[in-house]
């Protein structure tokens, strides 16, 4: 999965980079930046954080885009490990970068799943970027060969397309990715704006539901988004 490389400006808001971890061998830095844009078609900018010393990292962020009605979310993502630890908050504070820490939006989770759609020749790709924060002691695993589960419904709660209506999975054991902490995995799968009775999309707001339909527990996240 390639950074975003969609020149318009549009309205965003100041750069801000979580901080998550530190060890004795690096840091972690969460770069995090939520914006709306009227056109899909941006250019996602390269991005500088300031280390002591007068040095600095340049990075090219990922994004994940929710279409909304008459606008585009977007999210800038990455993950940052530096190669020493924060050893005075301040430090970096004063070298130009805006730092959050103890944020509980983040740290309290063990993984972060954020959501895509990008439109396609023949519909729509529905993706889960899952950036995996901390170990668990459960042992978590998909029990067939389903990777993602799209549950779409229309504004009055009914079902308009689930993807795994109709379809066979092979019942094989897999390994939820990614493995170690501090990365991340992206799934997806793709939808020709067909729903399960055979009927074409009509454009609208819908509530979709993106699963990783795991054992013991699914893990998903839900967002209201405009098809057409």
């Amino acid at each position: 999965m390639q950074a975003c490389s969609f020149v318009q400006k549009p309205k965003m808001s100041d750069d801000t980079f979580y901080f998550v971890d530190s060890t004795d061998a690096y840091s972690v830095i969460l770069f995090w930046n939520t914006y709306f844009s009227d056109d899909y078609n941006i250019t996602i900018s390269q991005k500088t954080f300031h280390l002591p010393d007068n040095q600095f990292l340049v990075f090219s962020p990922y994004c994940s885009v929710l279409p909304q009605r008459n606008t585009f979310e977007i999210t800038e993502f990455s993950i940052l490990k530096i190669n020493s630890s924060l050893y005075e908050k301040n430090s970096f504070i004063v070298n130009n970068n805006r730092i959050i820490f103890d944020d509980k939006n983040f740290l309290l989770n063990n993984y972060i799943l954020l959501p895509n759609v990008k439109r396609r020749a023949s519909g729509y790709e529905f993706g889960l970027f899952l950036i995996k924060l901390k170990d668990s002691n459960k042992q978590v695993y998909f029990p067939s060969s389903e990777r993602l589960r799209i549950e779409i419904s229309d504004k009055k709660g009914k079902f308009i397309w689930n993807s795994n209506v109709n379809k066979s999975y092979l019942a094989v054991v897999g390994e939820l990715l990614p493995i170690e902490k501090y990365e991340y995995q992206y799934y997806y799968l793709e939808w020709n704006k067909i729903d399960n009775l055979g009927n074409k999309l009509v454009s609208g707001d819908y509530f979709v539901n993106f699963v990783l339909p795991l054992q013991p527990n699914n893990l998903s996240i839900a967002k209201t988004i405009y098809l057409e």
